[in-house]
């Protein structure tokens, strides 16, 4: 039986101020320190430039984030 338990997120950057955006969202290493960004605490990965997936189970915290940013994206549902 199929289940969904995934989503696919693509999204496009507008042109000014993506750092931030990427730095909170795949995380960053800073001299010594390591960051972790939205995409490890949510145990999601990126699957390529602008599209990651995601646990079902942390879709609103995902699309808040987006919205947050005012980032347009769009969900495909992934089922295995």
């Amino acid at each position: 039986m199929w289940r969904l338990k995934e989503i696919s997120v693509n999204f496009q950057l507008r042109p000014l101020g993506p750092i931030q955006f990427n730095r909170e969202l795949y995380g960053y290493k800073d001299k010594k320190y390591v960051y972790e960004g939205l995409i490890h605490k949510v145990s999601g990965s990126k699957l390529s430039s602008g599209c990651i997936i995601v646990s079902f189970d942390h879709k609103e915290k995902v699309k808040g984030f987006f919205k947050k940013h005012r980032i347009v994206f769009e969900e495909v549902s992934v089922w295995r």
